[in-house]
């Protein structure tokens, strides 16, 4: 008798296991239109010339007028060549001066350590700073 039982169970086993296996199919995703879209428009915006992130850039200095930021912008990029590019940005009614561009603080905190050395009133500002695919593509 428990070696009949046994059989059983043993045959039950056996035909749950074949069951399972031909039960089990392919599963077919389809994605919604307006999912398609909605990466299409992002991927666009991505690689858009102002898509900008949280960075860090180092304030270097402020002028009330464009000649004197633009004769201290030159004077900047000639002391730190290949180091910081110096641009200016004019904050209505001023042209606020920064330097270098930075993903992680840490970069940042390197360079002002340099250029705090010339101009002892430089800090770093964390603000969006624009995004350069070409610089990631290569």
């Amino acid at each position: 008798m428990l070696l009949a039982n046994f059989r059983f169970v043993i045959l039950f086993v056996v035909l749950l296991s074949v069951g399972n296996l031909h039960a089990q199919a392919e599963t077919q995703i389809t994605e919604d239109p307006s999912i398609s879209k909605m990466r299409a428009k992002r991927k666009e915006y991505r690689e858009s010339t102002d898509y900008s992130f949280e960075g860090y850039r180092i304030f270097v200095n402020i002028f009330s007028n464009r000649k004197d930021a633009t004769k201290f912008q030159k004077q900047f990029n000639q002391r730190f060549v290949d180091k910081a590019n110096c641009q200016i940005i004019y904050d209505e009614p001023n042209f606020k001066i920064y330097a270098g561009t930075y993903i992680l603080k840490a970069e940042a905190e390197i360079m002002l350590g340099r250029v705090r050395q010339a101009y002892p009133t430089a800090k770093i500002i964390r603000m969006p700073v624009p995004y350069d695919l070409t610089a990631s593509k290569k």
